[in-house]
């Protein structure tokens, strides 16, 4: 028959060390008081994307049309630089427009110009 072995409870000393082993293995819980099964459904939650894949898809296309500058925005007034672009064209002498207006008459536009 086997001999039984008598337990002794463990020591103020081997439970300290116990603890600090316990802490420094387990990692801390980001929400006092949470049950581990509420930090996986928070995660859970939290990867869970509602939007459909075609949705999904779509909403890439936009983001990378935005990132290309092929998209229209609205922007106010005075975010808009009237002296950014060069405008050649807006310094006409009349001379030179007038003897423009006479060549389209008559030869007409050998280039015209399309709208975009």
């Amino acid at each position: 028959m086997a001999k039984r072995r008598r337990l002794e409870a463990p020591s103020t000393a081997d439970m300290d060390k116990i603890e600090e082993e316990f802490r420094r293995e387990t990692p801390a819980r980001p929400s006092a008081g949470a049950a581990p099964i509420a930090q996986v459904a928070a995660d859970a939650a939290a990867a869970f994307d509602p939007i459909d894949p075609e949705a999904r898809a779509a909403l890439a296309k936009l983001q990378t049309a935005e990132e290309k500058g092929l998209l229209l925005l609205d922007l106010p007034l005075d975010a808009i630089n009237p002296d950014a672009m060069i405008r050649d064209r807006s310094m006409l002498d009349q001379a030179e427009m007038t003897e423009l207006q006479i060549s389209i008459a008559a030869n007409g536009l050998r280039l015209p110009s399309r709208g975009v």
